[in-house]
């Protein structure tokens, strides 16, 4: 391996299995002692917690946040849009954003400058379908934020992965989804985000571990070879 940090993300709907592959690649890797750490890199409030709990008190009394049913999911996203609107969410974005890429500097940024093999578990491409999602945006309007300049800040992933299921089979791998709407809405952005990006790697994980699995490691291997 060279000296240059390696950046690797693993993306899609809850339930597709991030996690489970992205912590079996870094066992893997660390069988054979490269330097690799494991990141959970969804967003996070940080600067804007306090204003995140204040939004949430005040919009979503019944705590919809946490809905168990399509119904309560259906009314948590109407109040969320609503209060959304074009210039209040574009304000939003940003301000996220920024706030993400102060998470993305110490868990990501740094590590690779020593060297380190970087594998994300989430990463900006849920974020980016997160807000498609709250704003109604179509599918084109997600790809023109991927044009946003600071959406530009963010390290370029050396290899992606979008682990893709039908919900239905996400839905029952994860007890703590909200509904099933709340992965009907969002796959297809990330479906879209694979026709914007040739490099983003679809892998069908509705079958067996091990077959998606043995997929990953050959594309990680060739990138370590050739680094």
């Amino acid at each position: 391996m060279s000296k240059k940090g390696i950046l690797i993300c693993f993306t899609g709907i809850d339930g597709s299995g991030k996690t489970t592959h992205a912590i079996s690649i870094v066992n893997f890797l660390s069988q054979d002692d490269v330097k690799c750490r494991y990141v959970w890199t969804r967003w996070v409030p940080i600067t804007l917690k306090p204003v995140v709990v204040l939004v949430k008190a005040l919009l979503f009394k019944r705590n919809t946040a946490r809905a168990r049913s399509n119904k309560d999911y259906f009314e948590y996203r109407s109040a969320k849009r609503r209060y959304l609107g074009k210039s209040v969410g574009k304000i939003w974005q940003n301000m996220v954003l920024f706030d993400y890429c102060l998470q993305v500097l110490m868990k990501i940024r740094i590590p690779l400058v020593f060297g380190n093999v970087v594998v994300c578990d989430r990463y900006l491409y849920d974020t980016l379908v997160d807000f498609a999602v709250d704003s109604r945006y179509s599918k084109g309007q997600l790809k023109n934020m991927l044009k946003m300049r600071i959406v530009s800040l963010f390290p370029k992933p050396d290899a992606l992965f979008l682990l893709d299921v039908p919900e239905e089979v996400a839905f029952k791998r994860k007890s703590d989804v909200q509904a099933l709407t709340h992965l009907l809405d969002r796959r297809e952005f990330y479906l879209a985000l694979a026709e914007e990006y040739s490099s983003m790697k679809v892998l069908d994980n509705s079958g067996y571990f091990n077959d998606t699995q043995s997929e990953i490691r050959d594309e990680v291997c060739k990138l370590l070879s050739n680094s």
